[in-house]
């Protein structure tokens, strides 16, 4: 969004006027595009939104400024200790630990905020299904725990939640509260490489966790389920966003662009998602993060019928990213958290050590640090241009020892896009989403 933008509140748009710039709600969700006139009936659907300010183009606020004079604070107020109230991008705060090894105290401060947050994220879930209010002041301080950890060192951080979500166990409840953990720090991980500030990156961390309490109030099946499903259970399970997003709207200590995040959730970049069908920047930008590192995050669990290599899965991102499927700032933002050998995965040196990535160097592509089977820790890369590549260049992936980790296949990697319907079927969604009275949805 433009510099020239600025936020005003919806009566003061002026009516007739013909936009030089778009409009935006104030998290930066296209509302009108450029070359359009403001009309009463736009007003009128801002209103059944509940959309009381908007952003729009300094030259379009004249007509404004005439209409209704006077001076106005809509800026949150911010408080300057520490970097859960700067204005400045978290970025900004990021150790770099390139040449450091990893140390056990951090891993051990990993540890219990992992067990920490997946007591907290149990809390949720049960709380949820006996209809208990749920209380988010815990997940926010596990969150910040997170993001404390993450400042220190990312990649430890990020390398010890994998393992976590990884991990083997017997408990299939345990090991989903592992991943949504794994999708709310990659996804803060993301939004921190896009440059949000500290709290915009707590409240994505916070929409990513109650992204699926919709599922929990009704009891219904993991998303997953979907493909198995008839018409009629599709389209009652295509409302859990919805009803998740109503069920947090009052708690306290929830942002509105929490709600909105996790009232977008499942929509896709494409027009795929569900359940509204929204595309592209009409998708709130909280959600956006979420839904790709969701679909990445599947792609490498061990969970059904995915489990594929890190390293597939990024290609995979990239693919789809050309093609208009995956919102291209967000897939760029994972692949600057995990790189193109993700932190974590197994690897084949030129010499043919067997190695795990454990550190992201300055290029993204291929320069890495790696622990080799031997406890050997080397700064490894791989030049394209050399005919003989040195013993510490990658060669390529390695599966070895893990039967649940496999390659994604070149032709599925050219074919396939990620749809949870076909294209009937996500029209369907939407088109009866739309026909249901505005009261049941949470608009009225």
């Amino acid at each position: 969004m433009q510099e020239t933008q600025q936020i005003i509140p919806v009566e003061r748009l002026p009516v007739g006027v013909q936009l030089s710039a778009p409009i935006y709600t104030g998290d930066d969700v296209l509302l009108l595009g450029a070359g359009t006139r403001i009309t009463s009936q736009f007003l009128e659907s801002l209103a059944e939104r509940g959309i009381k300010e908007v952003s729009i183009a300094s030259d379009d606020l004249a007509p404004a400024r005439k209409a209704n004079k006077g001076p106005r604070d809509h800026g949150e107020k911010r408080q300057s200790n520490g970097w859960a109230q700067s204005a400045t991008p978290l970025l900004g705060f990021l150790k770099d630990c390139r040449e450091k090894s990893y140390s056990p105290d951090h891993q051990k401060k990993v540890s219990l905020a992992l067990d920490a947050t997946g007591n907290n994220v149990s809390d949720i879930k049960l709380s949820t299904r006996v209809g208990k209010s749920i209380d988010t002041q815990p997940l926010i301080e596990g969150l910040q725990d997170f993001v404390d950890a993450f400042i220190t060192d990312s990649d430890q951080t990020m390398s010890a939640v994998r393992d976590a979500a990884s991990s083997v166990t017997n408990s299939e409840d345990f090991r989903e509260i592992q991943r949504m953990i794994e999708l709310a720090t990659l996804s803060m991980s993301v939004a921190t490489r896009m440059e949000f500030d500290g709290k915009a990156v707590l409240q994505v961390g916070l929409t990513a966790l109650l992204s699926d309490v919709g599922r929990q109030l009704v009891g219904l099946p993991h998303v997953a389920e979907i493909l198995h499903m008839d018409e009629a259970d599709r389209w009652d399970y295509c409302k859990f966003p919805e009803l998740g997003a109503n069920s947090i709207e009052q708690l306290p200590g929830v942002h509105s662009r929490v709600v909105e995040g996790v009232r977008h959730a499942y929509e896709q970049f494409d027009g795929y998602g569900f359940p509204s069908g929204l595309r592209g920047q009409r998708i709130h930008p909280y959600a956006r993060i979420i839904s790709t590192c969701r679909i990445y995050t599947a792609l490498i669990s061990d969970k059904r019928h995915w489990g594929f290599h890190p390293h597939h899965a990024i290609a995979y991102l990239l693919n789809q990213a050309t093609m208009g499927h995956f919102d291209p700032k967000v897939v760029k933002g994972i692949f600057a958290s995990t790189c193109l050998f993700p932190i974590g995965c197994r690897v084949q040196l030129a010499d043919g050590r067997l190695a795990t990535v454990k550190r992201r160097g300055e290029d993204v592509m291929y320069a890495l640090t790696v622990e080799t089977d031997e406890g050997q820790w080397v700064k490894c890369s791989k030049q394209e241009s050399d005919p003989q590549p040195s013993a510490a260049q990658i060669l390529k992936v390695s599966y070895d020892g893990n039967h649940r980790c496999r390659s994604l296949p070149k032709e599925w990697l050219a074919s396939h896009t990620w749809n949870w319907f076909s294209s009937s079927q996500q029209e369907a969604i939407v088109s009866a989403y739309r026909e249901t009275p505005s009261v049941i949805r949470g608009a009225g």
